[in-house]
């Protein structure tokens, strides 16, 4: 930076500065969806059965899982997009702020979803909630790679293909889920839960893959 810009201010952050920020709304969105889950009181607890009132818990424990999941799949991809870009401007700064905004927000959706699940209008609430996050994610992949170029000169485009088709893949399915809970919500919630899959599984199935075919090392001899 220099002299003149710090006086004026007219730097902008850097992409590690603006990764370090969403790394921490991340950290504290996910720590609070453990709020979700509230402990019985001592009065509620000396009427019944502690371990019925615990298993009674289930569906917020649910949609602590589940939504803890979702945000995980969110941030590696936010990781990887920023491993990308080497330049910020204007535009990409309150594309991800907006995109923060909404990641802080999916606390209130998951404490929504483990309170009144089962009711379409909280499903389908939950899922457009999840959707934004995609798209705004798919907007700042799309103004980093476009005409703003501020992804590294090496990017292939079929390398910008591929991560756009990654970050379009999650939202698609919440669509999906939320289409379905116009005909069971139970159905709707189990596709939620299981959507991070297609993220988590081809990561996990790449390193055993490359375990069994790494070769292995050649035994000592005796000498």
């Amino acid at each position: 930076m220099t002299t003149s810009e710090a006086i004026t201010g007219s730097a902008q952050p850097t992409p590690y500065r603006l990764s370090a920020l969403s790394d921490g709304v991340f950290a504290i969105a996910m720590t609070l969806l453990v709020l979700t889950i509230e402990i019985p009181s001592a009065e509620v607890v000396s009427r019944g059965n502690i371990s019925h009132l615990l298993f009674a818990l289930w569906p917020r424990f649910l949609s602590f899982v589940i939504s803890f999941v979702v945000l995980g799949v969110y941030w590696e991809g936010h990781h990887g997009q920023f491993h990308f870009i080497r330049r910020a401007d204007q535009i990409l700064i309150w594309l991800n702020m907006m995109f923060l905004m909404l990641i802080s927000a999916v606390p209130f959706s998951a404490a929504l979803l483990s309170r009144y699940g089962i009711q379409r209008t909280v499903v389908l609430f939950y899922g457009a909630h999840l959707v934004l996050v995609g798209a705004m994610q798919l907007a700042m992949w799309s103004h980093a790679t476009g005409s703003a170029q501020l992804v590294h000169a090496e990017l292939t485009p079929a390398e910008i293909r591929k991560e756009t088709w990654r970050v379009v893949t999650a939202p698609s399915i919440y669509v999906a889920a939320m289409l379905l809970s116009l005909v069971s919500t139970v159905m709707s919630i189990a596709l939620f839960a299981t959507a991070p899959l297609i993220y988590i599984l081809p990561g996990l199935l790449h390193r055993h893959t490359r375990r069994k075919k790494s070769p292995k090392a050649p035994h000592a001899t005796a000498t």
